[in-house]
C-alpha cells in the first residue's frame, strides 16, 4: 500500500476522497483438451472453465492457473480499473 500526501488538500476537506490501489492473485480453472485434427495428428488446446465436452476429445485434463488482478476503489463505493 502506498500513501501519498498532497499538502494542497487537507484530509478533512470536502474535496478529499480516499483512493485505494490493490493487486491480488486468484486461481482460474482451465482444461487441456486433446483431440485428433483432420490429418490424424493429436492436438492439445487450452480451454476455459466454460468448455463443454463434444464427444470428439481423446482426453480432457483439468488444471488451475494463477491470474493477477489490479483495481482501484475511490470513496466507499466506486470501483474501477479492474
Amino acid at each position: 500500500m502506498h500513501i501519498y500526501d498532497n499538502p494542497e488538500f487537507e484530509s478533512k476537506s470536502r474535496y478529499a476522497i480516499n483512493v485505494w490501489h490493490c493487486c491480488w492473485k486468484s486461481f482460474k480453472k482451465i482444461y487441456y483438451v486433446t483431440y485428433f485434427d483432420e490429418s490424424g495428428q493429436a492436438q492439445v488446446e487450452i480451454a476455459d472453465e466454460s468448455y463443454k465436452k463434444t464427444g470428439m476429445e481423446i482426453s480432457v485434463e483439468p488444471d488451475w492457473i494463477i491470474e493477477v488482478w489490479e483495481g482501484y476503489r475511490a470513496g466507499s463505493d466506486l470501483y474501477f480499473g479492474i
